[in-house]
């Protein structure tokens, strides 16, 4: 994540999980969803699975609207 210049937990969080994947978006094109869940669940604290389903579809939605 240092290419998109988020380097601590703080930033992440203060980033978001949508910001800080569309950066990594447009420097890895083939970024792909669990990635986004990732980032999601490091700012919740918690494995990707755990994340609530409507975080989940917001999310989802979100990726769709990227490609």
């Amino acid at each position: 994540m240092q290419a998109v210049a988020i380097t601590t937990p703080e930033q992440l969080k203060s980033t978001g999980s949508k910001v800080a994947f569309t950066a990594i978006k447009k420097a890895n094109p083939h970024a792909c969803i669990q990635l986004l869940y990732s980032l999601q669940g490091a700012i919740e604290n918690c494995a990707y699975p755990q994340l609530s389903p409507a975080t989940r579809e917001d999310l989802k939605q979100f990726f769709r609207s990227l490609l």
